[in-house]
C-alpha cells in the first residue's frame, strides 16, 4: 500500500477507503494533523503503521474529524468483547480536509451480511476545467 501513495501525483486528489483493521485512538495531540480531534479507542501495532504512513504521506484520516456520537463513528462490533471499535477509514491529503463534508457510519445499513458497518464520507468536489492552449 505504501507504493500506492508514492505513484499518485501531488497535485491529484487522493482518497483511499479501506477496512485497515487498525485502531488509530483518539491521541491527537501526538498525530497533530494526522487525526482529529474526535477518535476513539486506543490505538495497535497496525494503527500505528497506519498513523505512520499517514504522517509522512501529509494525510488525514477523516473519521476521527467530525463530531459525532460514538454509534456513528465505530465500524465494527467485536463479537466476544461486544466492543465497537473504528477499524474503516477514509483517507485523504491533508490540503482537501475543508472538501470533505463529513464521514460517518452507515448504522441502518445492517442487511448487507457483512460483520463491519459501511462508511461513507460526502464531499464536495470542484474540478476545475481544463485549460486548452491554442495551437
Amino acid at each position: 500500500m505504501h507504493s500506492s501513495f508514492v505513484e499518485v501525483p501531488s497535485t491529484s486528489l487522493q482518497v483511499c477507503e479501506c477496512d485497515f483493521s487498525a485502531r488509530v485512538s483518539r491521541d491527537h495531540t501526538l498525530w497533530n494533523g494526522t487525526i482529529g480531534r474526535h477518535g476513539i479507542g486506543s490505538c495497535n501495532a497496525n494503527g500505528e503503521s497506519l498513523l505512520n504512513l499517514c504522517n509522512s504521506h501529509d494525510l488525514v484520516i477523516t473519521n476521527t474529524v467530525f463530531q459525532q456520537s460514538n454509534r456513528y463513528k465505530s465500524s465494527w462490533h467485536h463479537p466476544r468483547s461486544k466492543h465497537w471499535h473504528l477499524l474503516d477509514y477514509v483517507i485523504v491529503r491533508s490540503r482537501d480536509i475543508h472538501d470533505v463534508n463529513i464521514t460517518r457510519a452507515m448504522v441502518a445499513a445492517d442487511d448487507c451480511c457483512i460483520d463491519h458497518h459501511l462508511i461513507r464520507s460526502v464531499m464536495c468536489l470542484q474540478i476545475a476545467p481544463k485549460h486548452w492552449q491554442k495551437a
